[in-house]
């Protein structure tokens, strides 16, 4: 047993690149007064939120599924002054993982869900002010991690257990196949913030999750997928309503680690990650809403400022960082029958129109999905449906693929801590997910089917790259829940299937062996209505 407590990474200063299209949109929203914000400008109480796996129906009717765009787990309850200090205990919430056959890694947060059990507990305490905003919310994380038979990395140079398939110098991604052998447990500061509003912005500290970007099953710039990056940020309190519409934007300067399973080189443990995020809608009804992100990412070798690369950064001059842009849109709203989402991110500079008409699959990642509801006496069905697919095209000539989230100028790619920080799918990965819900009262019960093709741009370029050696898995599953004294119960459990893991399959390849894996998995948690 290995227990260990993560501290908060030193911040690097990198500014995010701000674009001029950037700056006269921002220009543009605040040259647009009267400003105001949605719903008024008093003061806030914390409140959490949950965005891990959001494609389950909430059981509570006034806490449905967040219609944010740029969610964050820790936020702000509207319409409450505080005119003396408030604290408040936070309810634990509990997640208990058992997975057999292969580790089951999704939308998880800070927990590593490996081979076995896996625990997170997360619990703490608010305190609010006029001004002055704090969240103390540690999560403890364990996890059995039993060792499982995976092909060790090839390169000598990096850890036995960093992935095989991207320790090309243009496909390098931090992506360990597993975290070590053996259990470990570790406190992660978790969903702690400390922060100041007023006059309809905030800013401060935190390590919460975010998620931006209307998909429910994950998101492509910036997901739950990995724990929670140390940032200082600055945002909208709340959305602001202008004569063009309600705006919302947040803008951090964070810092990302490496994992312990990638490479032996101290000097680039740490990376300065800036992201920038902006969405519209024409009105506070939300009915549409549209956005947009972007995301920069550098090595660093210091914790001090860094005032001329932070220059180059604003004039998007900086040719060493690698960065990811994404648009998204959402149309309808969660309580509404119907409503559909879209979100498009490019892993290459720039997003031209003229670029992404000609060449719209080149460097370029999607997520669609739509929910469709229908009410029956104080009953409803929920029907969802959410694909996306991080999979390049070979046949864009004079041009060589870049896998998605894969490095150019940062070794580790676009992740944290070893998980990716957008979709868990992963580079070269595709899935496609449909489930069907029925809600009465307060319990729910619903069935689900996912399939998942993985590392689909690393099978390209291994020896006899032939038709039958896709990994791909299928997970059927049953779920169910029940609100009760506050708390939201929560099983999941399913049994799929993984063909041909790590590409091995004997047809054509008599030396190989074929490897399907079964994966039963069960999940149970216990999560206050107040964070749903």
């Amino acid at each position: 047993m290995r227990c260990e407590i993560t501290a908060l990474s030193s911040y690097n200063s990198s500014m995010f690149p701000l674009t001029r299209r950037w700056l006269a949109f921002g220009f543009l929203a605040l040259a647009s007064a009267p400003v105001r914000a949605v719903g008024g400008q008093s003061t806030c109480a914390t409140e959490l939120r949950t965005l891990e796996r959001r494609d389950v129906p909430p059981l509570n009717a006034s806490r449905e599924m967040s219609a944010s765009l740029l969610a964050d787990v820790v936020q702000c309850s509207t319409n409450t002054l505080h005119k003396t200090w408030v604290l408040q205990p936070l309810t634990p919430r509990l997640r208990i993982f058992g997975s057999r056959g292969l580790p089951a890694a999704h939308d998880d947060g800070e927990l590593w869900v490996g081979r076995g059990v896996s625990v997170a507990l997360r619990a703490g305490f608010t305190v609010d002010g006029k001004f002055l905003h704090v969240a103390v919310a540690p999560e403890l994380v364990s996890t059995e991690n039993t060792a499982f038979d995976h092909e060790p990395a090839r390169d000598t140079a990096r850890s036995s257990f960093a992935s095989p398939f991207y320790s090309l110098p243009s496909q390098s991604i931090d992506l360990p196949t597993q975290f070590g052998v053996g259990s470990e447990m570790r406190i992660t500061p978790g969903a702690s913030a400390i922060w100041l509003s007023g006059f309809g912005v905030a800013g401060g500290i935190s390590t919460s999750l975010q998620a931006w970007g209307p998909g429910l099953r994950g998101s492509l710039l910036l997901g739950a997928s990995a724990g929670g990056i140390p940032r200082a940020f600055l945002r909208s309190a709340n959305p602001m309503r202008t004569r063009i519409g309600v705006f919302d934007a947040v803008l951090f300067l964070g810092t990302v680690t490496e994992s312990r399973y990638f490479d032996r080189d101290t000097s680039n443990n740490y990376r300065s990650m800036s992201a920038f995020g902006l969405t519209w809608s024409p009105d506070s009804a939300g009915l549409l809403a549209l956005g947009a992100a972007r995301g920069v990412m550098h090595t660093s070798d210091r914790a001090l400022p860094e005032i001329s690369r932070s220059i180059d950064a604003l004039r998007s001059t900086d040719t060493a960082a690698d960065d990811l842009i994404s648009m998204f849109a959402k149309l309808g709203r969660p309580s509404d029958a119907l409503s559909a989402w879209v979100e498009v991110a490019r892993n290459r500079k720039g997003f031209g129109s003229r670029s992404f008409l000609t060449l719209p699959y080149d460097a370029t990642g999607y997520i669609i999905g739509a929910r469709g509801s229908t009410g029956l006496r104080g009953q409803q069905l929920v029907v969802l449906a959410e694909a996306a697919n991080l999979e390049q095209s070979e046949d864009v000539i004079g041009r060589a693929p870049k896998d998605f989230y894969a490095g150019t100028n940062v070794p580790q790619g676009w992740t944290q801590r070893g998980r990716p920080i957008g979709h868990w799918v992963g580079p070269g990965g595709q899935t496609q997910f449909i489930s069907i819900d029925w809600v009465r009262g307060r319990s729910r019960v619903g069935l689900y089917a996912e399939r998942v093709r993985r590392n689909e741009d690393a099978l390209f370029r291994e020896y006899l790259a032939y038709p039958n050696r896709h990994d791909v898995s299928l997970e059927p599953g049953i779920r169910a829940a029940l609100a009760w004294r506050g708390q939201e119960f929560a099983l999941d459990v399913s049994n799929g299937k993984r063909l041909n893991f790590e590409f091995q399959n004997a047809t054509y390849l008599p030396s190989t062996r074929t490897v399907d894996v079964v994966m039963p998995r069960i999940s149970f948690s216990v999560t206050p209505l107040s964070q749903r």
